[in-house]
């Protein structure tokens, strides 16, 4: 959604001049605000300068900024995306017709005199912030959605915007509270940050008192029109930014469809090109010599290349509504046809609901209500509605429970993924071993009801986090409902928790959904729980206000992760001349204690499914 944001914003006319978007007089003007990026001495700086030789056919190089790595052959390090002549190979003969001026080398004076320029201003060797400052990209802002990333042009340059974990942005009005952000002083935040206070007079609800504590923001980037600026904002400063510089000024026909400046394709706008990257993905991973045992759920999250747009969320719950294992091989997900095409049809289909879900949201249902803009006049702030409304759509991902349907209770029960001594095999359907079993009975893992009750219509289910160790030692979490055994020569099958704390009772640390920055978060303490006008009763009484510690703010990333349990099995069991022994001598202890009561059903109307709760 931020595409929509930022769309909306940079090609309105002026509120004061009246003017077009494309009048110089409504340019604007890219800034970046050092204090609120990172360290351009870390390991992941917030601004990336685009390095090329300076004969590329597309754009002219950038001076050379301060801790910037190249690859050998002097390519970029951030750019996994096709070359020129390979993409264009791939586009229909009269796109390469079109685009063929594109193709011919240019003369190397023009980037000549650009980089003596560079020097002669000494813009070489400092931060990549800095530069971009001081070149001042300047001119109407076009935008294109590219997955995960946005991709901006402004006059010359084209900037690749990575929003990492909880980076956002949105509009304000320029004169009266943007410049009256930067008025204000930069205070501590944590070790090594800074962020500037937004002014009492900008904030809507309690916070707006005197007395509450401040609400602080961190701006990494801005782009400056004169009534109205885009704020990028990121206060773990995980945002990036990648910026290139053309040969030319770009224009609106960069950012259509099969635009050369495009690389990976989605479903929505380009359903064959993406069908072809997937099958040609498939064949590469179906080449390979060694078996891959990467879980499929990292590599959708990790190639945006082949699934653009699926990040932990999206992958959770495209896997979760095909019933395919996140921890499955991708090898055996490209190498059975059957499991092959359930991924295809979720990776094509979940893109397009959430696609659907922001621009016709009449397209899913008749009566859903669309997704309202996070810019507005009453900007710093809570949206707690239109959070419940994005975070309705979210089906297994950091869930405490989980919600089946009639046929999805009956598809998952045949294939034996809620049965906890079932394992799977390379087909995706767990069984259980013929004979004694080999392992300790899982009796601490829930098991699902084999059909749902007369009278519901769904069925609902604990959810479990499942970690697993990558290649460099570190460790990913993966939710998924499915308590079926997996096979040993897969990665880390055993590691499995409970406890899993709903994303949406821990609102002031969720980072889950647009509305949800830690921005909004820290003003949830608004007119949803106090009033700021106090109110009389019967007896002159009047409603006071609580304190701030009385008002539930929901639970911290630390007290979620505290509450996750391990779930233990009992020791391993051998075969012996005699039958089946435990090793320790601990056969069938059951740790059903580490799982709560098990709410097997819920009822169609949320106020039973509310009282049903309560009752258990």
């Amino acid at each position: 959604m931020p595409e929509t944001e930022i769309i909306r914003g940079a090609g309105s006319p002026g509120i004061s001049s009246k003017l077009s978007a494309d009048d110089p007089i409504e340019h604007g003007v890219f800034i970046f605000h050092e204090d609120g990026c990172a360290l351009a001495t870390g390991a992941r700086p917030t601004a990336r300068l685009h390095p090329l030789p300076y004969h590329d056919h597309d754009f002219l190089p950038l001076p050379d900024a301060q801790k910037q790595s190249t690859a050998k052959d002097g390519s970029c390090t951030s750019c996994t995306s096709p070359t020129a002549h390979h993409f264009f190979s791939q586009l229909p003969l009269s796109l390469m017709l079109a685009f063929q001026d594109l193709l011919i080398v240019p003369h190397e004076a023009e980037a000549q005199k650009i980089l003596e320029d560079y020097k002669s201003a000494g813009l070489n060797g400092k931060r990549a912030t800095k530069i971009i400052n001081a070149l001042s990209p300047t001119g109407r802002m076009h935008c294109a959605y590219r997955g995960k990333e946005i991709i901006v042009g402004i006059g010359q340059y084209l900037i690749r915007i990575c929003f990492g974990t909880e980076a956002h942005c949105f509009w304000l009005p320029t004169t009266a509270q943007y410049q009256a952000i930067l008025e204000t002083n930069l205070v501590q935040r944590g070790q090594k940050g800074s962020a500037r206070q937004v002014p009492k007079e900008l904030i809507f609800g309690p916070l707006a008192d005197p007395s509450a504590p401040p609400l602080l923001i961190t701006i990494a980037a801005a782009f400056v029109r004169p009534d109205q600026t885009l704020l990028f904002v990121d206060h773990q400063r995980f945002i990036t930014f990648h910026v290139m510089r053309l040969r030319r000024v770009c224009s609106a026909e960069d950012f259509l469809l099969n635009s050369p400046r495009e690389s990976w394709p989605v479903y929505t706008t380009q359903p064959e090109l993406t069908l072809q990257v997937l099958q040609n993905f498939r064949s590469e991973v179906q080449g390979k010599q060694s078996f891959d045992d990467t879980p499929v759920w990292q590599v959708m999250k990790e190639h945006q290349d082949v699934c653009n747009g699926f990040g932990a969320q999206e992958a959770t719950d495209a896997l979760f509504g095909a019933f395919i294992h996140p921890q499955m091989p991708i090898s055996l997900v490209c190498g059975d046809d059957d499991i092959w095409t359930r991924f295809v049809h979720t990776v094509t289909t979940h893109h397009t609901m959430r696609v659907n879900r922001v621009m016709d949201p009449s397209s899913i249902c008749s009566n859903l209500k669309p997704l309202p803009y996070v810019s507005g006049l009453k900007l710093f702030r809570m949206n707690t509605t239109a959070h419940k409304l994005y975070c309705a759509d979210i089906l297994c991902y950091r869930k405490e429970e989980v919600y089946l349907s009639r046929e999805q209770v009956m598809i998952a029960n045949s294939m034996g993924l809620f049965n906890p001594d079932a394992v799977l095999d390379d087909t995706g359907i767990a069984s259980v071993p013929v004979g004694p079993l080999p392992f300790p009975s899982r009796t601490s893992l829930f098991d699902c009801p084999p059909t749902v009750r007369n009278g519901m219509d769904r069925v609902v289910v604990p959810n479990y986090v499942h970690k697993f160790n990558t290649t460099d030692n570190k460790s990913l979490s993966m939710y998924s409902p499915f308590t079926c055994r997996l096979p040993s020569t897969w990665r880390d099958n055993e590691e499995i928790y409970t406890g899993i704390i709903d994303f949406m009772d821990s609102i002031n640390d969720s980072t889950l959904g647009l509305y949800s920055f830690r921005l909004f978060t820290d003003t949830a303490w608004s007119l949803e729980h106090i009033s700021p006008i106090a109110e009389p009763l019967v007896g002159n009484a009047i409603i006071k206000r609580p304190l701030k510690a009385c008002i539930p703010s929901g639970s911290s990333r630390t007290l979620q992760k505290g509450s996750l349990k391990l779930v233990k099995f009992p020791s391993p069991i051998k075969q012996s001349s005699v039958g089946i022994t435990n090793i320790n001598d601990e056969l069938g202890s059951p740790v059903d204690s580490l799982v709560g009561p098990i709410r097997r059903v819920t009822r169609s109307s949320s106020r039973k499914a509310k009282e049903n709760k309560r009752r258990v």
